[in-house]
């Protein structure tokens, strides 16, 4: 498996955050780079319906930024959920994003409570739906 149960993330405030941990919760992993212009579109709703979502949901964003620099920017500035950190993105996060079956960005791969994936591309329900009433965005 690309990603175990004991895979990490990072909060806001830097605390590290395990897939089990989010057990019972809707997860989306979002592959986003602050250089792609939908993805500046997507963001802002992805973050709306996360704020109204944020119990029975989850973000956690695998940059496909180049540098950490500009990835580092971007979370801080416009995204309040988890993160892959930068140099596991660059490894793992190119596995998942393959695993996926993802080819282009935006993106947000959809898992229920048990992590099954419901949706490998949400992007387009988002796009439809910024108010999230079709959440969890079933494919």
């Amino acid at each position: 498996a690309v990603v175990s149960t004991q895979s990490t993330g990072y909060d806001k405030q830097g605390r590290r955050v395990t897939l089990d941990d989010l057990r019972g919760k809707y997860i989306g992993i979002y592959f986003s780079g602050h250089w792609c212009s939908p993805c500046r579109k997507m963001t802002p709703v992805l973050s709306q319906v996360w704020q109204r979502e944020s119990s029975r949901f989850e973000v956690i964003w695998v940059t496909q930024d180049h540098s950490e620099g500009d990835a580092n920017d971007y979370y801080n500035k416009s995204m309040p959920w988890l993160r892959m950190p930068f140099n596991e993105a660059r490894s793992i996060g190119r596995e998942l994003f393959s695993a996926v079956r993802q080819r282009y960005i935006p993106t947000l791969t959809m898992l229920d409570p048990s992590f099954n994936v419901i949706n490998y591309n949400a992007r387009s329900q988002i796009e439809r739906d910024s108010s999230g009433r079709g959440f969890p965005w079933r494919g």
